[in-house]
């Protein structure tokens, strides 16, 4: 049985792959900020689906992400599908800050926590079976910028993990 956590699962490309990771038959575990979301989509398939609700700015999200991971009984991928933007024209500094709250320290907060969690599996956390259609860029719900640290990131824990096989 394959299991994947989807942070956003509950709108854009989370939801997209969750639907098609349910179709293959994955076992999924889907979180986000909206409770009464995620209880519509369990709906979907009950018997394959575990909830969290959980917000990516809070230091609780963390436990929330394991409590996740735990209740699936482990996971084979993670995807993180969650992020905002908004046109800020005047530069408003309070748009910017909850902007990097968001998609720099929630990312941070649930990219570490789902590594440190790989780094308990015995799994290559690289293997993946599911191939998706490549997404128009005006389709990315994700800054470009988020993408880069992203890649940035994974690649720097990537190859200093002791479960990377080269």
């Amino acid at each position: 049985m394959k299991r994947a956590i989807i942070i956003g699962a509950t709108s854009g490309i989370g939801k997209e792959v969750a639907q098609r990771l349910l179709s293959e038959g994955w076992q999924i575990g889907i979180a986000g900020r909206r409770q009464s979301a995620l209880e519509d989509f369990r709906q979907i398939a009950p018997e394959q689906i575990k909830i969290q609700s959980l917000d990516v700015t809070q230091e609780d999200s963390a436990g929330k992400l394991n409590a996740l991971i735990h209740q699936l009984g482990g996971m084979d991928l993670f995807l993180l599908s969650s992020g905002i933007g908004f046109q800020n024209m005047e530069l408003n500094m309070e748009i910017e800050l909850n902007t990097a709250r968001t998609n720099v320290e929630g990312f941070t907060r649930m990219v570490d926590t789902a590594f440190s969690y790989s780094g308990t599996m015995e799994a290559d956390i690289l293997r993946s079976s599911v191939r998706l259609p490549e997404p128009k860029v005006w389709e990315l719900p994700l800054p470009i910028l988020q993408r880069s640290v992203f890649r940035t990131h994974t690649s720097m824990r990537l190859n200093n993990s002791p479960i990377c096989k080269s």
